[in-house]
């Protein structure tokens, strides 16, 4: 956050072109959604589930320059220096799974995971979809970068 909100720049570990479903209190109303249909159990259907928009990173930024009123540019970050990153500030090993994960998901032989398909999902659990935007705007951002830039 501290550099998203100082220095205008959203750090993320994935190519710039990627489309990411981002899934926020949505996983929440599906899991109470899905509870609320007991006929579903017998069906064990299987969901892709995500936000309600894909986004890729240079349209992340842009709706942080909207919400945060300032220039914001997106940095697709090396995975070898998140990696060290969250090992330095969780300790090894949860940063060089972190990155396998990334690693995977960067990875253009697997497809488009992240970039879900809610059509089913929504047809058969409806649940509250809040647009990426709409939940930055309740994040009081400067407060967690450690105060004004």
């Amino acid at each position: 956050m501290p550099a998203l909100v100082h220095l205008g720049v959203l750090a993320y570990p994935l190519p710039a072109d990627r489309c990411v479903s981002w899934i926020r209190e949505e996983a929440a109303a599906y899991a109470v959604a899905a509870l609320k249909r007991p006929d579903l159990a017998a069906l064990k259907p299987v969901f892709q589930a995500g936000g309600p928009q894909a986004l890729t990173g240079p349209e992340l930024a842009a709706v942080m320059q909207r919400v945060l009123g300032r220039p914001v540019s997106y940095a697709a970050v090396p995975l070898d220096q998140f990696e060290a990153g969250l090992n330095a500030s969780f300790g090894a090993p949860v940063g060089t799974e972190v990155a396998r994960f990334y690693a995977w998901m960067s990875d253009p032989a697997n497809g488009t995971p992240f970039d879900a398909d809610l059509t089913p999902l929504r047809v058969e659990l409806p649940a509250l979809q809040k647009t990426f935007e709409a939940w930055t705007r309740e994040i009081p951002w400067t407060q967690l970068a450690g105060g004004a830039p």
